[in-house]
């Protein structure tokens, strides 16, 4: 199916509609397309995070971000309680400790770090680029 180039959700700033927006109550069947130059983007403390997919888009099942974090950049060691987190490394080689475990990862590896699990990670020797998720969602709105 080819869409229209007027199509209201081909322009910057806007979302592709749902296809199921009349039936709130059943996401399994949600469709959604959330385009890149409409995903939200905050600075938290040095960090530049982008919002491709939130608690808002996913019914709450998960969350999606772009992570972009200068060198000396991380986070201090936290703990989320009701969600996993997860980063797959696009460019760079953070540190990321993991209770008393650390590991240097490098472009194109992935981590899961479990809820209830204490983590933090380094930017030690060049810019870092990842993405980013929590399951459930709800955990990046408190970047937004």
């Amino acid at each position: 199916m080819s869409r229209s180039g007027s199509d209201a959700a081909d322009k910057p700033g806007e979302m592709t509609p749902r296809p199921d927006a009349d039936r709130p109550e059943d996401p399994d069947t949600d469709v959604f397309v959330v385009r890149a130059a409409s995903a939200p983007e905050r600075q938290f403390l040095s960090s530049r995070m982008r919002f491709l997919a939130t608690t808002v888009e996913t019914a709450g099942r998960y969350s999606f971000l772009a992570v972009d974090v200068p060198v000396g950049g991380g986070l201090r060691p936290h703990v989320h309680p009701e969600a996993d987190e997860w980063f797959y490394v696009l460019q760079g080689d953070p540190v990321v400790h993991v209770d008393d475990r650390a590991f240097t990862l490098a472009e194109g590896d992935f981590v899961h770090i479990p809820m209830g699990t204490t983590h933090w990670f380094e930017v030690l020797d060049a810019p870092v680029k990842v993405l980013a998720g929590y399951c459930p969602a709800g955990e990046e709105l408190a970047f937004l």
